[in-house]
């Protein structure tokens, strides 16, 4: 009877060094893996801390580059009508200047 109880300690002795030394290899594996991780998250901090003053230097940008659009944009509106306006000015002009010639050379 002692012999089967040394055996069934023995037995679960064996059994739980496995689970120890699994425990072991496994705590040294999260240990592996927790510390790539931490050096992950330190290279993303790192590369991403700039990024929101840059993405609000990058919308002030925007706005500023949209203020000027629509001043150039007015402007070139402006250009545009002074060039008809010119174009309008110079069909009357041509076209009584042609008429004048008609009618002095009608007096003729």
């Amino acid at each position: 009877m002692v012999t089967i109880v040394v055996l069934i300690n023995f037995a679960l002795s064996l059994l739980l060094g496995y689970v120890a030394i699994k425990l072991w290899q496994a705590q040294e594996i999260l240990r592996f893996i927790s510390n790539r991780l931490n050096e992950y998250e330190q290279a993303t901090h790192g590369a991403l801390s700039p990024a929101p003053e840059n993405i609000y230097l990058g919308q002030q940008s925007v706005n500023q580059l949209r203020q000027t659009h629509q001043g150039l944009k007015f402007k070139l509106q402006q250009i545009q009508q002074i060039i008809n306006l010119m174009i309008i000015a110079r069909q009357l002009w041509q076209g009584s200047f042609w008429l004048q010639l008609s009618i002095s050379r009608r007096k003729k």
